[in-house]
């Protein structure tokens, strides 16, 4: 049995990596906790526009149609980055509505 991601797993780890470690240094959380925000609106508009926050949403509903496996992929990532982004929680949200 084959325990590793898929091509397109990997392909998006290795674009949210590649975007993360560009658009989210270390500085990008301090400066968040320092004032006192609950994310960066910079590296969530990213993210966004990356499509993540749709990643667990029906196609029919302009998502991509994919599951929790992908949300982990991506949560893995903003936490290896330490990134100020919400996106683990909106895609949980939009999951638990998704049927």
């Amino acid at each position: 049995m084959n325990f590793d991601f898929s091509d397109d797993q990997k392909m998006l780890r290795d674009e949210v990596r590649k975007f993360l470690v560009k658009e989210s240094p270390l500085a990008e959380a301090r400066q968040v906790m320092e004032q006192g925000l609950t994310h960066s609106v910079k590296v969530w508009r990213g993210l966004a526009d990356m499509g993540v926050t749709a990643l667990m949403l029906p196609e029919r509903c302009g998502g991509h149609s994919m599951g929790a496996l992908e949300l982990c992929v991506v949560a893995e990532e903003i936490g290896r980055q330490l990134a100020p982004a919400p996106a683990v929680s909106g895609g949980a949200g939009a999951a638990a509505r998704r049927e």
